[in-house]
C-alpha cells in the first residue's frame, strides 16, 4: 500500500519483474507479422497472422489478469484482513520471499500490533530471475527478524497472525514447504490464524498467464502442507478466480 499509488502499479510492477517475457513476445508478434507480410502463399501468410494474433491476445490477457488481481481486486489494499480477526492482533508475523508488498499495508491496518518480518529470500535454494529482479527494484524496508524457513526467533504459541501472500510457492523443496507450516503451527497462538494467500496452478491461471501458471503449485499441494503441519482450514475462498486464500488455524 505505497503513497502515491496509480491504478495500474501493480500491473506495471509485473511487467518490470517480468520484463524479458513481455520483450520477448513483443519480439516474436514482430516477427510473426513481417513473415505475415512476405509474398509467400496464402495459407502460410494466414498461419503467421493468426500466430502473432494469438501471441499478442495472451499478452495482453496476461496484463489484464494482473490489473485485475492487484489493481482492481481486495488485494489492492489488503483490507479484507480486517474482516479475518475479532480483535487487533497485538502479534503479526509478515512472510516474504524477497519481495515485500504487504509490510506497508499491514502497519496501516494494524497500526497497534508489533509487527515482525520473515525474509526466506536468502534460503531459497532456487531463485526466479523475477523475483531477483523484484528485490533489486523493490529492496525490503522493514528489516527482517528471520532469513531461513524455520528455527524463528518467536516463542512458541505467541503470534496472533501470520500471513504469508505469495512467498511460499517459491520455496520448491516439498518437505521445505512443510517446514515453512510446521514454523507456523509452533508460533501460533490457539486461536490464532494463517492467511496463505496464493496464485494457484489451475485452468484460470492458465488462460490468463499461459504456461507461466506451471511456476504455481495446485492447491491440492497447499493443502497436503496443512495437514502435514496438522494445520485446520478454517476458510477457503478466492480472490478474482485467479487467486485462493486459506484461512488456517490450530
Amino acid at each position: 500500500m505505497r503513497e502515491g499509488r496509480n491504478d495500474f502499479d501493480g500491473m506495471l510492477r509485473v511487467v518490470r519483474f517480468n520484463w524479458p517475457l513481455y520483450a520477448t513476445a513483443a519480439l516474436v508478434v514482430l516477427a510473426l507479422l513481417l513473415l505475415a507480410a512476405q509474398p509467400v502463399f496464402a495459407g502460410v501468410q494466414a498461419v503467421f497472422l493468426l500466430s502473432s494474433i494469438l501471441v499478442l491476445l495472451q499478452t495482453l490477457l496476461s496484463l489484464l489478469a494482473s490489473h485485475w488481481v492487484y489493481d482492481r481486486s481486495a488485494l489492492r489494499d489488503w483490507r479484507f484482513l480486517l474482516d479475518l480477526v475479532s480483535e487487533q492482533p497485538l502479534c503479526i508475523v509478515n512472510v516474504h520471499s524477497g519481495y515485500d508488498e504487504t509490510s506497508g499495508a499491514l502497519h496501516q491496518l494494524f497500526a497497534k500490533a508489533d509487527i515482525a518480518t520473515v525474509d526466506l529470500y536468502p534460503a531459497l535454494g532456487r531463485r526466479e530471475p523475477s523475483i531477483v529482479r523484484a528485490r533489486k527494484l523493490y529492496p525490503p524496508v522493514a528489516k527482517s527478524i528471520c532469513e531461513t524457513i524455520s528455527d524463528w526467533p518467536l516463542s512458541d504459541s505467541s503470534v496472533d497472525f501470520i500471513l504469508i501472500a505469495f512467498a511460499a510457492h517459491e520455496v520448491r523443496d516439498p518437505e521445505q514447504r512443510e517446514l515453512l507450516f510446521r514454523q507456523a503451527h509452533r508460533v501460533l497462538k490457539p486461536a490464532g490464524r494463517i492467511v496463505l494467500v496464493e496464485h494457484v496452478r489451475d485452468f484460470s491461471n492458465f488462460v490468463a498467464f499461459s504456461f507461466g501458471f506451471m511456476h504455481f503449485l495446485p492447491l491440492a499441494e497447499w493443502i497436503r502442507c496443512v495437514g502435514k503441519s496438522n494445520l485446520k482450514i478454517a476458510k477457503q475462498y478466492r480472490i478474482t478466480p485467479l487467486v485462493a486464500v486459506l484461512e488456517l488455524c490450530r
